[in-house]
C-alpha cells in the first residue's frame, strides 16, 4: 500500500486528517508561498504543486505526497493570504465584514515512483456578518487567525463572525477532504477503506 505523505504543518489539515483515521507522514515543505496578483487559480494551484514538489527528495519510495494552499478572494477581486502584522489583520478582516468572499484551495498530489502529478481546486462562498470594528480589533488581537488565509479560523472563534457558508466547510478549513478522496483514489488510495481499517485495529487494540 501506498504511503501518504502530508506536504504540511498546518495544524488543520493535520487535524482532519488525524480526523479520517489514516496513517500518514508529515514533512515540512521547503517552499515559501508566492501570490500571483488578480489569478487566485492560478496561485494555489502553482503553491501546492511547488509545495509538493519541494519535499519530493525526503519522502520515502512507494509514496504519494498530499499538498494544499488557500487563499481569501475579497469580493472586490483582491487576492488575501495569511496576515503579516496585527494590522494587515485587521485590515484584512474589515475588508471581509458583513460581505460575500470566495475560499479557494488548490490540491496537488504527487507520485514520488513515477512523478506523475495531479492537482484540482475547490471553491467555497462565504458571507461574513456585520460587526463592529471593536469586535474585529478584539477578535484580530487574539491571534487565531495570524496562521491562515484571510486572517480568521471557521473552526474557531472565528466561526461567529460567519452568517453563512456556501460550498464544502472542511475546504473553508484549509483541506477540501472530499476532493482529496477523489484525487488519491486515481492512484488507488482509498482513503476511506484505510480510514476504515485504521479505526478498526484502534478498536481491536482496545
Amino acid at each position: 500500500m501506498k504511503q501518504l505523505v502530508l506536504a504540511s504543518t498546518s495544524k488543520r489539515r493535520i487535524e482532519i486528517l488525524r480526523e479520517i483515521g489514516v496513517d500518514f507522514l508529515v514533512i515540512e515543505p521547503k517552499y515559501r508561498e508566492i501570490i500571483i496578483e488578480k489569478e487566485p487559480l492560478r496561485t494555489v494551484l502553482n503553491n501546492a504543486k511547488n509545495k509538493g514538489m519541494s519535499v519530493l527528495d525526503a519522502s520515502p519510495s512507494n509514496s504519494l505526497i498530499l499538498s494544499a494552499d488557500t487563499v481569501v478572494v475579497a469580493e472586490e477581486g483582491e487576492i488575501l493570504g495569511k496576515p503579516d502584522s496585527l494590522s494587515t489583520s485587521i485590515s484584512m478582516l474589515k475588508k471581509l465584514n458583513g460581505r460575500y468572499h470566495y475560499v479557494l484551495t488548490g490540491i496537488c498530489v504527487i507520485d514520488k515512483d513515477s512523478g506523475s502529478l495531479e492537482c484540482s481546486h475547490e471553491t467555497t462562498k462565504v458571507k461574513f456578518r456585520k460587526v463592529s470594528d471593536e469586535m474585529i480589533i478584539q477578535y484580530a488581537s487574539t491571534l487565531e487567525g495570524m496562521d491562515k488565509a484571510g486572517s480568521y479560523a471557521a473552526q474557531g472563534l472565528g466561526a461567529l463572525l460567519i452568517e453563512s457558508i456556501e460550498g464544502d466547510f472542511y475546504n473553508v478549513i484549509g483541506l477540501p477532504i472530499g476532493l482529496v478522496y477523489a484525487l488519491l483514489a486515481k492512484y488507488g488510495y482509498d482513503l476511506f477503506s484505510n480510514g476504515i481499517k485504521s479505526r478498526i485495529a484502534a478498536i481491536k487494540r482496545g
